[in-house]
């Protein structure tokens, strides 16, 4: 007997979206109604069966069941599965990126530091069961605790290079704070997201704050210099 999709979870990158068989993913891509459906159906396909199972064993067929789609319309899209898995992580990163650029447009300062971790905490609330299911397996750790940590880092060195103050008066200065306050991020975040906490989005991002304005106040202050 199949499984039912009761036990399927919901799939978002922070943006609008269309539903589609219980998997919600973002409005992304170009050309006709049924390409973009198409694209919507096999990412939605991809993150469901890594909820279920270790992505190493997902075949391509595997997707195209899901997906109720052929392997010739697959591959008009998509050379492979990890082809098809970068482009959903590449999704997260383009996502990242556009609340970056709205948190520094509503900032008070242009020194304004890190004002994105709220959306970015309130994001990851959303996906808390998704991320829990996906990393009870190995290969779905790795796939998306790197891409988090990646993410993570990019941002938060975005945010200290676009920073009009910070100028780093010693070589590794920038690096260093970088490596501080993008460890700290990721850990914060993978912790909350692992655990059985009842710390909301709110309360997570201020301990996160708290700890920027307090712990790393030293190492960015020394960029300003």
């Amino acid at each position: 007997m199949k499984r039912q999709n009761s036990d399927r979870v919901s799939i978002r990158f922070g943006t609008k979206e269309p539903s589609l068989s219980g998997i919600s993913l973002p409005f992304h891509g170009s050309g006709d109604r049924r390409t973009v459906r198409t694209q919507i159906l096999l990412r939605q396909s991809l993150f469901s069966l890594m909820a279920e199972r270790d992505y190493d064993a997902i075949t391509v067929q595997n997707i195209l069941e899901r997906a109720n789609i052929g392997r010739s319309t697959f591959y008009a899209h998509f050379s492979s599965k990890d082809e098809l898995l970068n482009v959903c992580l590449e999704m997260f990163n383009t996502w990242l990126s556009e609340a970056q650029n709205q948190a520094r447009s509503r900032a008070a300062s242009a020194d304004e530091l890190f004002g994105f971790t709220l959306a970015l905490f309130e994001h990851l609330a959303e996906q808390r069961e998704l991320f829990k299911r996906i990393t009870s397996h190995r290969s779905g750790a790795e796939i998306v605790r790197r891409a988090l940590e990646k993410n993570i880092t990019a941002a938060v060195r975005r945010d200290l290079a676009a920073s009009q103050r910070l100028r780093p008066t010693q070589p590794d200065a920038l690096e260093t704070s970088v490596a501080a306050a993008s460890g700290a991020l990721y850990s914060l975040a993978v912790w909350w997201l692992s655990s059985r906490s009842k710390l909301t989005a709110s309360d997570v991002n201020q301990t996160y704050r708290h700890f920027i304005q307090h712990g790393l106040k030293q190492p960015i202050e020394a960029l300003r210099h």
